[in-house]
């Protein structure tokens, strides 16, 4: 669908121009300094891509919550109510993903993260810091 092809090329937009690693190494390379297991950081990037269809080996500790989260603002009336739903859509499924992990190690859910490796080491029941 050419609009979802829109609104992902706007998120992806929002992040600087990377390298995009190979799965193999993206733990590794971009990853093992964050302190959360190889499993808890592959699972998440697993949940990123299946929700926003984007790689893997794009994302690193770093990225902001927000250039995930925002909606994207572009296109007509239609384009931008469906962009509207998707932003939706994803913030809840981050959140469900996010108080699942919480619970599962069992640690408070923190409401104030900002990076991808606060939240991947949230979600492995570490502090965020």
């Amino acid at each position: 669908m050419a609009s979802e092809r829109k609104w992902r090329a706007a998120i992806v937009g929002r992040f600087p121009a990377r390298e995009t690693l190979p799965p193999s190494e993206a733990f590794v390379q971009a990853w093992a300094h964050v302190g959360a297991s190889r499993e808890e950081v592959m699972a998440l990037l697993d949940m990123l891509d299946l929700e926003y269809g984007i790689a893997p080996g794009f994302f690193r500790p770093d990225d902001r919550l927000d250039w995930l989260l925002g909606k994207v603002d572009e296109g007509g009336f239609w384009s931008r109510a469906t962009n509207e739903v998707r932003a939706g859509d994803r913030e809840l499924a981050l959140g469900d993903y996010l108080v699942k992990r919480c619970k599962a190690h069992g640690v408070p859910t923190p409401r104030d993260l900002v990076t991808l490796g606060q939240f991947a080491r949230v979600c492995a029941g570490l502090p965020a810091t």
